[in-house]
């Protein structure tokens, strides 16, 4: 068997395999192939690379009933940690000699002449002399690796004249955690609860600063799969601007290739199963897709309607309450709500905690004092079915329901029903 190197060039190559070593721990090779059709070799190398990336603290292994020993990622259970593991996979990025040497040598170069007036041509010439490295790089390849440097944040540049002079940044992210505790508190916060956290662990690392402030636990960490294309996407959404999202889909047992033209609106999160989705808009709809089946993003033109289409989203979102993304939804159709309204018997010095749960988790109804100890929670949605769960865990509380939508009626006065036989028979 050829060399295994746990480095990568491309995240895509592995996206699919972390999420269902995660998810699902190993299959067979057999299984895979149903939905992931590479090679008995790529197979190998993707199950090392994990391994070696959370085979010590993170892994588990297991054995199966025909004698497989089954090895998986678990973060679940008494599993607490203080840093994302899967962040790992965002910083072994393979380099060409080219691009390792070019590096090391700018660095070094801008932190021995930090007073020069650094051009792209100036570095090109240094580099070439025998005093300082003696290596020849073409102009072209060191003006790029400049400006993807300054992209990157690494460098700063500045224009004198018709010239760009480049120079290291004064203050770093290590000079920063030295002076300012509270402000890396706040990136190791940053760092596990929001997008892109794993920015936050480049500056973690880049300050030699570990987080002791936080521990995490049963959080959603395999999001961080899809922080380039939330990086996209934000971009476009910043910029206003269409986009084309190229996406791949699993049934269960193939893949569906496809691709979209719309206009990234807002990403939104779901606390119920951890999934992000981009919300768009494209012709009369507005369509929400879950990022883990996108796997690039193409920035098109400037949407002109980008505001409309925002307001569109905020009035829709307005009157959800558990928005099915399984549906696209034609705002044309967005006319008409279905009230609620439930009356609940609550003590309110023996249950507060109750009542503040109907009052915090009511999203945007409204809680109302009809008499002592008789509340009225009231609330206008697109799609009164959707409340249902959360009505009914204040099962044993309700005196009526009421809603617009008879469907939604039935159902509830169905479970309501089947909860009295279910307790009847237990009696």
């Amino acid at each position: 068997m050829g060399e295994f190197n746990e480095l990568i060039k491309d995240i895509d190559r592995v996206r699919d395999y972390i999420r269902e070593f995660f998810i699902f721990g190993w299959r067979s090779r057999s299984e895979y192939k149903q939905f992931i059709p590479k090679s008995d070799k790529t197979y190998d190398n993707e199950k090392r690379r994990a391994e070696s990336w959370f085979g010590g603290k993170y892994g588990q292994k297991n054995t199966a009933e025909d004698g497989r020993v089954i090895f998986s990622i678990s973060l679940s259970g008494d599993t607490r940690y203080d840093r994302n593991p899967l962040y790992e996979i965002w910083k072994t990025k393979t380099f060409t000699k080219k691009d390792l040497s070019l590096h090391f040598i700018i660095l070094d170069l801008l932190s021995r002449y930090p007073d020069a007036e650094a051009t792209a041509e100036w570095i090109t010439e240094k580099i070439s002399m025998p005093d300082n490295y003696g290596l020849y790089f073409d102009l072209g390849t060191v003006r790029s690796k400049l400006d993807e440097y300054c992209k990157n944040g690494i460098l700063e540049k500045r224009s004198a004249g018709k010239k760009n002079l480049y120079s290291l940044y004064g203050t770093t992210w290590k000079n920063i955690a030295n002076e300012s505790e509270n402000v890396m508190e706040a990136i190791s916060f940053f760092t596990e609860t929001a997008h892109l956290g794993v920015i936050g662990s480049h500056i973690q690392d880049e300050a030699l600063y570990r987080n002791e402030s936080f521990i995490f636990s049963d959080d959603f960490v395999a999001n961080t799969l899809d922080d380039e294309v939330i990086g996209d996407l934000l971009d476009a959404i910043r910029e206003r601007r269409e986009v084309t999202i190229n996406t791949k889909r699993n049934d269960g047992s193939n893949w569906t290739i496809g691709s979209e033209c719309a206009t990234p609106i807002k990403i939104l999160s779901s606390v119920e199963n951890g999934r992000r989705y981009v919300a768009m808009k494209k012709g009369s709809e507005l369509i929400f897709r879950e990022l883990e089946i996108i796997h690039s993003v193409e920035p098109g033109d400037i949407s002109p309607d980008f505001y409309k289409y925002r307001e569109e989203l905020d009035k829709y979102l307005m009157r959800c309450w558990d928005i099915d993304f399984k549906h696209d939804v034609d705002t044309e159709s967005l006319k008409r709500t279905e009230h609620v309204q439930v009356k609940l018997s609550i003590d309110a010095q023996r249950e507060m905690r109750v009542l503040r749960r109907l009052m915090n988790e009511g999203r945007n109804g409204k809680v109302l004092v009809e008499v002592p100890n008789i509340y009225v929670y009231k609330n206008e949605l697109w799609n009164a079915l959707e409340i249902l769960p959360f009505v009914m865990s204040f099962a044993g509380y309700i005196l009526s329901f009421k809603s617009d939508n008879e469907e939604a009626v039935r159902i509830f006065s169905d479970n309501i029903e089947k909860m009295r036989l279910m307790y009847e028979c237990s009696n």
